[in-house]
């Protein structure tokens, strides 16, 4: 028999604990509803916050820079010359010689040049001394050596007009002493003839001749038969050891001897002819000898006076003018002797070396080949980009085939007239090239600048950009956007510079900029730029 179960006796709950428990509920449920809707508006303003490419705006140097293509046109290139004729002694350079303008290229042999320019510069001093001793007046030995200049011509004329019978007998002497210098020098003279004869005798004794013409022979030689005696005197058989050799030594030394002592018998008759009439003159002088030597006692008498008495102001005149005449002839001799030296035109480089020492060069013979070290490129640049051209303007040309190294110039001529249909003007540079990597005709890429500044803000040049007319750049500040007005300056390959609206080390955004408001939430994503040392 199953027994019945006892039923458990009824629990009764309070309704606060009821409701307590729904508000729990309800409170759980609208937490988890606030919840997802939270997480999904968050989800959805991720989606509203676009990653942005940034950099950070920061001082640096700047440079405005004009981009072209120029074409390459030949370098300077000469031909030296001598401005002269001579010989060239030295060429002091190689092909392949890198020379600057004024170095010494080449030599000519100066010949007398040094030893005139040295005797330019004796006279110079001479007469810088004369100048010297006119300033400062006459001295003691140039009065003395006028007042003896003086007694001398003075005792010439008083002998003239009252001869002493010692002075006669002087004379006479002298005439009696030259006509026995005569006599002895005629008898040397027929004693060098006998000689002579006898030396011909001797010559064309034999077979053999020594170049005598022995059928013919006139006394003295004449110059073809003593050539002939000479020419045999160099050949073999005329060796002055053998027999034939010495006769013909005798023959040209009698020859010359006899030839001496007739000059020596015309001179002797020279000194009795002055000397005589050395003798009619103190017998009985005429009175255009007495007026000649009272005219030189007259100017020593001058002479004397000018020396005793101060240098006249026409004096002086005349020592600067006779300075001034050396100086210019040093200076001529200085530019003769300067002008055998070739001198390099401008700096370049030797192509050739045409001529060699030893030869005669003249002024259109040329020397050298010598090409300039610069490289000329011309650049057709818009006429609004040449107003702001300047010469010297820096400048970098690339080498054709080298994307890695750059050459330097600079603009040197600006066309004054342009082509008025193209609005375009030729532009000049020159450019550094040693080693002529630039060749003729071929095209180069040339940055020209035309401004530049050594620290400013700058920024890359993506992150400006118009709107309304005014210049702006999107800022990220606590990862919003912020919309600045901006002032800027230059603008070169990469940046822009800042002159207001923006301070360094602000953040500013590069790129879709139409895209983005002011104020939307962005995701900096920030972009490696140029640092100052770099864009320097």
């Amino acid at each position: 028999m199953i027994e019945p179960v006892a039923a458990e006796p009824r629990r009764f709950q309070s309704p606060w604990v009821t409701s307590a428990a729904i508000g729990a509920c309800l409170g759980l449920l609208l937490t988890a509803v606030l919840g997802v809707r939270l997480l999904a508006a968050s989800q959805e303003e991720a989606a509203f916050r676009p990653a942005v490419d940034v950099a950070t705006a920061q001082r640096a140097p700047i440079r405005a820079e004009l981009l072209y293509s120029g074409t390459v046109q030949g370098s300077q290139q000469a031909t030296v010359n001598s401005s002269i004729a001579g010989t060239l002694s030295a060429v002091l350079v190689q092909a392949g010689s890198v020379v600057r303008a004024g170095d010494r290229l080449a030599a000519l042999d100066p010949g007398a040049l040094p030893a005139q320019l040295q005797q330019a510069r004796a006279d110079l001093q001479s007469a810088e001394a004369k100048r010297a001793l006119v300033a400062g007046g006459a001295t003691s030995v140039d009065i003395g050596a006028a007042q003896a200049q003086l007694s001398a011509a003075q005792a010439k004329l008083d002998q003239l007009l009252n001869p002493s019978p010692a002075d006669i007998a002087a004379a006479t002497a002298a005439v009696s002493a030259a006509q026995t210098a005569v006599a002895t020098a005629d008898n040397n003279v027929e004693n060098a003839r006998a000689v002579l004869l006898g030396a011909f005798s001797t010559g064309c004794t034999g077979t053999t001749g020594i170049g005598l013409p022995c059928g013919n022979i006139q006394v003295p030689l004449t110059q073809d038969a003593a050539d002939n005696v000479t020419s045999f005197l160099q050949t073999r058989a005329g060796d002055p050891r053998s027999d034939l050799g010495a006769r013909a030594v005798a023959v040209l030394t009698a020859n010359a001897a006899y030839k001496s002592g007739v000059a020596a018998a015309a001179s002797a008759r020279d000194a009795v002819k002055s000397a005589q009439a050395r003798l009619d003159t103190l017998r009985n002088p005429t009175p255009a000898d007495i007026s000649a030597q009272r005219a030189l006692v007259e100017a020593a008498r001058n002479a004397l006076d000018r020396r005793l008495n101060a240098y006249t102001d026409a004096d002086m005149q005349a020592a600067n003018a006779t300075v001034a005449q050396a100086q210019a002839a040093v200076a001529l001799a200085q530019a003769n002797l300067n002008r055998m030296t070739i001198l390099a035109p401008f700096d370049g480089v030797v192509a050739q070396r045409l001529a060699e020492p030893g030869v005669n060069v003249g002024p259109q013979a040329p020397l050298l080949l010598l090409i300039g070290k610069a490289a000329e490129v011309h650049v057709t640049v818009r006429d609004a980009d040449a107003a702001v051209l300047k010469n010297d303007a820096p400048a970098e040309l690339s080498i054709p085939g080298d994307n890695k190294n750059t050459l330097r110039g600079k603009v040197s001529g600006i066309a004054a007239a342009g082509d008025a249909r193209a609005h375009t003007f030729d532009v000049k540079i020159i450019v550094d090239d040693p080693q002529a990597l630039l060749k003729a005709g071929t095209l180069t890429q040339v940055r020209i600048v035309t401004a530049q500044k050594p620290d400013v803000l700058v920024v890359p040049t993506s992150a400006v950009f118009e709107l309304s007319g005014a210049q702006h750049v999107f800022v990220v500040a606590d990862g919003k956007l912020k919309l600045r007005t901006v002032e800027v300056g230059l603008v070169d390959r990469t940046g822009t510079e800042v002159t207001k609206g923006l301070q360094p080390g602000e953040v500013v955004v590069l790129s879709g900029q139409r895209a983005l408001r002011d104020g939307q939430g962005v995701r900096p994503s920030p972009v490696a730029t140029a640092t100052p040392a770099a864009r320097s």
